[in-house]
């Protein structure tokens, strides 16, 4: 009987668009700050997404959301080279916001 190899979520498209993603969301919160302010500590993508850690000088609001995400809007080419995994960006960020709408 043949052996059935498990994927690992670490080699997944996945798992490359969520640390993509990571990426760009600490670059986005970074910017909200003057220079060396904000300082990232770990972050790395999960099975349910990513996020990092920040040392910064105040506490992020809902109110700083709206910010951050067009800046990780505006950044995204820098991190997604081809048109598939931008488009499949899009589609996290789309399937996101749907999900906020339903409150």
């Amino acid at each position: 009987m043949a052996e059935k190899k498990v994927a690992r979520y670490e080699d997944s498209e996945l798992y490359k668009i969520r640390h993509s993603a990571a990426h760009v969301m600490a670059q986005a919160v970074t910017e909200l700050f003057a220079p060396g302010e904000a300082k990232i500590a770990i972050g790395p993508p999960i099975a349910e997404g990513f996020y990092y850690d920040f040392e910064l000088p105040r506490q992020l609001t809902p109110e700083d959301f709206p910010a951050i995400e067009q800046r990780m809007r505006d950044d995204r080419q820098k991190y997604f080279k081809d048109e598939a995994a931008q488009a499949r960006y899009r589609e996290l960020i789309t399937a996101r916001e749907k999900i906020r709408a339903r409150g």
